[in-house]
């Protein structure tokens, strides 16, 4: 096979132990600790080394030599291994490649009896990117053999939640404009400094999938661009028909167009919002503090209550939240404070003076149409919908599609800890150790699942 004498010389320093299991290496979890793990400087990003391009030998030179293929195996096996009950599962998974950097071609009904035989197709094939599907009745390339029409036995619950969908509050009291290109210029960024709403998504769902369902193993994955997904591979999830996926997904939306209505105005909040509210309220404060240019604008802040469905309300809110109305005299944690006080309140007015609000929710729909989870619904409705796979790279980025634990959200920075594949390349001992750390993610989630499926 050829591989242009650029890669191998960009390949200075080997990354078969970054992950204990990297492609061709098949370690188990406790030889791949071989690198020391040293802390990386926070204040850094992982830009990539060169300008080149994002070459077919680029992703042949990674899937050979930095893919955990032996661990994606060992997860999609759920248990069982290759030689095991669980193995096929693994052999009757659907996966899609996109094959090409110039004229890309869409390949699906991939399937593969191993881990290893993934990974020679990998190198062989050396993908711009890769989507993982669900466990069919029959293994996907042998489809025109089987006489039964291929149905799906498991497929993970899946979330994804994107940068895009919250357009509205990012250009809050900005330039909508400049904000849509920033998203398209360098996408990464934009998520690391919206990173915020990310940051509400995993903490409402982590909790509402864990306490309300049941479920206990969600792994989670930065998407490589701007935005997060979730797999939840308990075994009563992956067996959940679409009728079951859909009643979750709506269970778990709340709509924020316009003034989120199902919210009763006078009546108390289900618990489960009551719970999510308890999360988002500090996470919305902080989303204020960080955007001082908000509250400045008397605009912004009559955008920010636009969800309020009491006109009296809003305008009794808008001179307490508003910093330009007072000259900037309180900090956004005493504003906010003010308009709780204020909101709870009795309703009604003594001796004809001014109407108190009729919307003690206000600031609940304030938070929820802002920071509350904006999910794809169709993803997690589907059973035969195909998700970006973990550690594939990214091809309109080049940064690594990387798991990291719930606990460790407010800490993730996309720039830094989602190593770029031309880092990788070029023997970068810090992205090399950052892989080897998120490698050890997953190890740590299969290991877990296998203790307590």
């Amino acid at each position: 096979m050829h591989r242009s004498k650029r890669v191998r010389m960009g390949a200075t320093a080997p990354c078969e132990d970054v992950g204990g299991s990297a492609v061709g290496g098949g370690a188990d979890h406790d030889t791949a600790t071989s690198v020391t793990d040293s802390p990386p400087d926070s204040t850094q990003s992982l830009a990539p080394p060169t300008d080149a391009p994002l070459t077919v030998e680029v992703y042949r030179w990674y899937y050979e030599r930095a893919f955990p293929a032996q661990w994606l195996g060992r997860w999609l096996s759920y248990g069982g291994g290759e030689a095991g009950d669980g193995g096929w599962r693994f052999r009757q998974r659907e996966f899609s490649f996109t094959v090409g950097v110039d004229d890309p071609r869409w390949m699906r009904y991939l399937s593969y009896a191993s881990a290893e035989e993934l990974r020679r197709d990998l190198r062989e094939r050396a993908p711009t990117k890769m989507d993982i599907g669900p466990v069919l009745n029959a293994a996907p390339r042998e489809r025109h053999r089987v006489m039964a029409p291929m149905e799906v036995l498991e497929r993970e619950l899946l979330f994804d939640i994107d940068l895009d969908a919250y357009l509205d509050g990012m250009s809050l009291g900005g330039d909508a404009e400049a904000v849509r290109a920033q998203m398209q210029d360098d996408p990464v960024a934009a998520c690391e400094q919206h990173w915020l709403y990310m940051e509400a998504a995993v903490l409402v769902l982590e909790r509402a999938l864990r306490e309300e369902f049941g479920f206990r193993h969600v792994l989670w994955v930065f998407s490589g661009r701007r935005g997060v997904h979730a797999w939840v591979c308990d075994a009563r999830a992956r067996t959940l028909n679409r009728e079951a996926r859909t009643a979750i997904a709506h269970y778990l939306s709340v709509r924020v167009s316009g003034a989120a209505e199902h919210l009763a105005p006078h009546g108390q909040l289900h618990p489960f919002l009551t719970e999510s509210y308890a999360l988002l309220e500090p996470l919305m404060l902080r989303w204020l503090e960080q955007r001082p240019e908000v509250l400045a604008d008397m605009a912004a802040v009559d955008a920010l209550l636009r969800p309020c469905i009491d006109l009296d309300t809003r305008q009794l809110l808008l001179p307490l939240l508003c910093s330009s109305a007072d000259g900037g005299k309180w900090a956004v944690r005493e504003r906010w404070e003010r308009a709780k006080h204020v909101l709870q309140r009795p309703h009604g007015g003594a001796g004809g003076g001014r109407r108190e609000p009729r919307d003690p929710t206000a600031l609940h729909r304030i938070v929820f149409h802002h920071l509350y989870p904006r999910l794809d619904v169709e993803v997690t409705k589907q059973t035969n919908h195909l998700l970006k796979a973990p550690f594939c790279v990214h091809p309109k980025t080049g940064r690594v599609c990387v798991p990291f634990r719930a606990a460790d959200v407010q800490r993730f920075r996309p720039t830094h800890d989602a190593p770029h594949v031309q880092a990788l390349l070029a023997g970068d001992r810090h992205a090399q150790r950052l892989l080897k750390r998120q490698v050890d993610v997953l190890a740590a989630f299969v290991s877990e699942m296998e203790r307590q499926p």
